[in-house]
């Protein structure tokens, strides 16, 4: 069954990088946490760490990439936490 509601991006899901331009530009998020963002998903998404996983250039990766990309992750969700928490002491006021 098809859906009669029209997606606002035409059926195609908007990059994690469009997300956060819209958090940006929506004044939800500071310019330095949007930087942060982009800096946190870049070590998140470690290209190296993906070939080697998914490719299997030597079977082996290594702590380190691993570690780092975890490192990672966790303050993208202490981000999205502290963010969370102002918008919704802004929309108590």
């Amino acid at each position: 069954m098809k859906s009669s509601i029209k997606k606002p991006f035409d059926g195609m899901e908007p990059t994690i990088f469009a997300n956060f331009d819209f958090l940006l530009r929506e004044k939800c998020i500071k310019k330095e946490e949007y930087n942060n963002f982009k800096k946190y998903l870049s070590k998140v998404r470690n290209d190296k760490l993906r070939n080697k996983t998914t490719h299997g250039s030597n079977n082996e990766i290594s702590k380190q990439e691993a570690e780092k990309s975890l490192e990672a992750l966790l303050k993208m969700q202490d981000l999205f936490v502290e963010i969370t928490n102002r918008l919704r002491e802004a929309r108590k006021e």
